[in-house]
């Protein structure tokens, strides 16, 4: 389990897709170190979350950012 995982985890996202959502997750932050909710929500785009956590999973990318220096 990578940070990125690890945070999402502490934000309450529900663990089905987290690798997945980790891995463009990681690559979003590589790209963008301090993405804005629409950089987000493109990132996030054709990613279909089973638990609907959308919301929390914005959040936890945002914490992520702050956590790696962005």
């Amino acid at each position: 389990m990578n940070d990125i995982s690890v945070l999402m985890t502490t934000e309450g996202t529900y663990p089905y897709g987290a690798g997945g959502v980790s891995t463009w997750c990681d690559a979003l932050l590589r790209k963008t170190p301090k993405p804005t909710d629409r950089d987000i929500d493109l990132a996030m785009n054709g990613n279909i979350c089973r638990c609907a956590t959308y919301v929390r999973i914005r959040a936890a990318i945002k914490d992520a950012a702050t956590a790696l220096g962005g």
